[in-house]
Formats: C-alpha cells, sequence, structure tokens
C-alpha cells in the first residue's frame, strides 16, 4: 500500500531504478519481486556480475521478469573497460546486445566509449524494435566543471539514443554543485538525461536528482547489494523524497 502510494505521487518525477548485481539468474529473479514490493519503476539486470555465461536462455529467462512484476528492464552488460566485469571481446558482447534488443527488454545500455561502429547499429535496431537505448559514461576518478558535465550529456544525445546517463566521482560537495548546475543546464538539450555521482558524496546527488531533472536515478535494493559506492537503497531514498516534498 505504502509503496503504490508513492508510486502515484511520483508520476510526473524522477523514476527510481533499481540496480541488481547478483550471481545467478535464480537469485536475480528474487530480488527483482522485492524491487516491485518496494515501490522501483524500473529494474536494471547487471549481467556483467553473472558467474554463468550469458546464453539465449538466460536472456528468455530473465526478459520473463517483466510479465512476473510488470516493470520495464534495463539490460546492461558492462565490459571491464569501463567498470563492468565483463571480460570478453567486444564483438561477442554486441552479439549478446543485438539479441537483447530483439528478446523483449525495455532498455539497453550502451556505453558512450564503446566503438561507434558497433554501437551505432544497435541504437538502429533498437529504434526499430521500439527499444529505449540509454547512452552512459563514467568516471571512477573525479568529476569535471559543470560545464564539462553538460557537454557530456551532449555527446550522449548526439549518438542519437533516448536517454543520457553520466555518472562521475563526487570527492566533496563543489563536485555535488558540478553535477547540480551541469544537469539542471542540460535541460535545455530537450533531451532526457541523467546524471549522479559515485563516492560518499554522490549520495547527494542522488537525492536531489528531481531537482535536477534526472529522468531516473539509479538505487541499490538494500543497503548491502549496492552495485557502486554512492548508491542510496531504495526505501531510504524514497523517505527521504517523501520527507523533501512535505518541506
Amino acid at each position: 500500500m505504502r509503496a503504490s502510494k508513492r508510486n502515484k505521487k511520483r508520476e510526473s518525477m524522477t523514476l527510481v531504478c533499481v540496480s541488481l548485481a547478483e550471481q545467478s539468474v535464480t537469485d536475480l529473479v528474487s530480488q527483482a519481486d522485492l524491487c516491485k514490493s518496494l515501490g522501483a519503476n524500473l529494474i536494471e539486470l547487471r549481467l556483467d556480475k553473472l558467474k554463468e555465461p550469458i546464453s539465449s536462455s538466460i536472456l528468455n529467462r530473465l526478459s520473463e521478469i517483466k510479465k512476473d512484476t510488470g516493470l520495464p528492464l534495463i539490460l546492461t552488460i558492462r565490459p571491464y573497460w569501463d567498470g563492468g566485469d565483463y571480460k570478453e571481446d567486444e564483438e561477442k558482447r554486441t552479439a549478446l546486445l543485438e539479441e537483447a534488443i530483439t528478446t523483449g527488454f525495455d532498455y539497453i545500455d550502451l556505453e558512450l566509449k564503446m566503438e561507434g561502429n558497433l554501437r551505432d547499429p544497435l541504437i538502429a535496431l533498437a529504434k526499430k524494435e521500439e527499444i529505449k537505448t540509454i547512452i552512459s559514461y563514467h568516471d571512477f576518478f573525479k568529476t569535471p566543471s559543470w560545464s564539462e558535465i553538460f557537454a557530456l550529456i551532449k555527446q550522449c544525445k548526439e549518438t542519437e539514443g533516448d536517454i543520457a546517463k553520466v555518472v562521475l566521482t563526487s570527492n566533496n560537495f563543489e563536485d555535488v554543485l558540478n553535477v547540480t548546475k551541469g544537469g539542471k543546464t542540460a535541460k535545455d538539450l530537450n533531451h532526457k538525461y541523467t546524471v549522479m555521482g559515485m563516492g560518499s558524496y554522490g549520495q547527494f546527488t542522488r537525492v536531489l536528482a528531481p531537482l535536477i531533472g534526472c529522468e531516473m536515478v539509479y538505487a541499490a535494493v538494500d543497503p548491502e547489494k549496492k552495485v557502486e559506492d554512492g548508491q542510496v537503497d531504495i526505501r531510504t531514498l524514497l523517505e527521504l523524497w517523501d520527507a523533501l516534498e512535505n518541506l
């Protein structure tokens, strides 16, 4: 009851995406059910964290989570060169992403740093299949100036993907301010985006996500299952948003 009330309140606000990074398909499925009860709007499946090889049967099984939960699914296979655990070659990863697009997922995450000759055909295929693409950029060391953040969001937009996702490392409050200003300035691009910080200071950017204008913010299913440092667990995030709305 409480989760449904929150969802109703947030219909015109930033969406909450819970990132799941389990090592087995069975655990992914069970955690997805929990996401719905906690009030998530979307679920991200981090398949690069699986201990078993990604296969067609796994993609088909995971795509069924949407029917079970009613929540849209984001599929991510993050490569090692952009902070993930997938270590196979790019051609194999690209083939898996292509198959995922035609399997029934709602969003596919593609890195801005991915070679254009591999990424662009995936974007085109996703448009044909009416699947949304998230173009993501990560910096695991720093947060640049607000104008550079704006430029990164613009670069993501120029790939013709649907949502720009810029994730930076926030080391102090100045970084939080740059994320906030860079994101708010990006409203002028008329393009959906999310910009967030990692690290302990990054938590502030996720709480401020609705004010920044983020399309979505990534959260953890609980405090012990953060996919990246700086995520806030969904229960705490929603309670903070409720409190801010009532100020």
